[in-house]
């Protein structure tokens, strides 16, 4: 995804209207994730991801075969999907994996994973971006070609995976939620925190939304510079990540949720006064620099 937007920039959708498919495609994730919660069992799972990575598959074929055609309206309609449908497969690994394995450590162990894979992703395009091997050239689009293997690798993996589940009895969705809201009205620290996190993730996503085109449209960036830059930051935020907790984690949560997100408040409001590419530059590193420490 930190090419999508890049695409959409190259078949002439403008940095507002990528942010505005963008925006509306977070309120679409919100919406599924909504719908399918009634229906969605632990023996039900699988298929569910498979028809996702199946619907993904079509989408980006369509949209490999959609570049440069100039069909504005298509094109932001399958990104909008596209980027719903990414989400709620990834949402719905955690609960797949838990079938084969409980463990306190997994869900770290599938942050691991992804950050791993996220950072070969980003080495790849900054190696490759521009260049021509056997006589093509290596665009965005070509990723979108290496997008839908990676898809449909991962669901032949899943659709061949035996998982062995009972079958559940569907539990009325509307009472979940109303016990959940119950329990949220009655937790004083459960309203904080959900109103802490709602707060921060949007000061956050402001900053780090759209980072290639805050890069290459604002701070003018070249893509492969861009791509470079992202890879280096993103394998010291892991190193620092790692370091941060295991030396310098305060014992009360309290203190560390104030030096990250103090910081990072600080490092904004710096860069909201400059009003100039390095201020941007200094709140878009520190933000990723950080976003795995705490």
């Amino acid at each position: 995804y930190n090419y999508q937007s890049l695409w959409l920039r190259d078949n002439g959708l403008s940095v507002a209207t990528i942010s505005t498919v963008t925006s509306l495609s977070a309120l679409g994730c919100v919406c599924a994730m909504i719908l399918f919660f009634d229906f969605i069992t632990k023996s039900r799972l699988k298929k569910f991801i498979c028809v996702l990575l199946g619907l993904k598959i079509i989408t980006l074929i369509t949209l490999f075969f959609m570049n440069g055609s100039n069909l504005y309206v298509p094109i932001k309609l399958l990104i909008l999907l596209d980027i719903v449908l990414d989400t709620e497969s990834v949402v719905s690994i955690y609960p797949l994996l838990t079938l084969f394995n409980k463990d306190d450590k997994l869900y770290g162990k599938k942050d691991l994973i992804n950050s791993s894979f996220y950072d070969i992703g980003i080495c790849v395009g900054a190696i490759f971006l521009g260049k021509t091997i056997f006589n093509i050239e290596i665009n965005f689009n070509i990723f979108i070609l290496l997008a839908i293997v990676s898809c449909m690798i991962a669901f032949f993996i899943i659709l061949k995976t035996d998982i062995k589940t009972k079958k559940e009895k569907r539990k009325n969705s509307n009472d979940i939620l109303c016990n959940l809201m119950q329990f949220i009205k009655k937790d004083k620290i459960s309203k904080y925190y959900i109103s802490f996190v709602f707060t921060m993730n949007i000061a956050f996503n402001l900053v780090t939304g759209l980072k290639m085109l805050l890069l290459t449209e604002i701070i003018h960036f070249s893509d492969n510079t861009a791509s470079t830059y992202l890879l280096c930051i993103s394998i010291i935020s892991d190193i620092v990540g790692i370091l941060i907790l295991k030396k310098y984690t305060f014992k009360n949560n309290l203190y560390n949720i104030l030096v990250k997100f103090g910081g990072r408040g600080l490092v904004f409001l710096i860069a909201f006064l400059a009003n100039n590419i390095y201020g941007y530059l200094l709140a878009l590193t520190y933000a990723l620099l950080f976003a795995n420490s705490y």
